[in-house]
């Protein structure tokens, strides 16, 4: 995912944000690396990711291994989860 100002030409200077995902998915779990390059600051905070068609029932969340309360996730037919924008690592265990 490619973001910066939209004017000018700062991108040359490094103000941009370019991030690449890596995920790797098993049979009750999912994991999804995500690495940034470049220094512009977006004006968000937060991802909100919708998770659809898992083979598994989330039964723990790690966010760069530090499990999170299953509070910060909707179910509701499928599964949405609202996390930081500056995460390394994002772990769903399944049950």
């Amino acid at each position: 995912m490619y973001e910066d100002a939209h004017e000018g030409y700062d991108y040359m200077k490094g103000r941009f944000s370019f991030r690449s995902f890596k995920l790797t998915g098993k049979a009750k779990e999912l994991i999804i690396q995500q690495h940034k390059e470049g220094n512009y600051v977006t004006p968000y905070s937060k991802f909100k990711l919708d998770l659809k068609r898992l083979p598994f029932s989330i039964k723990t969340i790690e966010v760069d291994n530090q499990v999170t309360e299953l509070t910060h996730l909707k179910v509701n037919g499928n599964s949405s989860l609202v996390v930081d924008k500056n995460f390394t690592e994002l772990h769903l265990i399944g049950a």
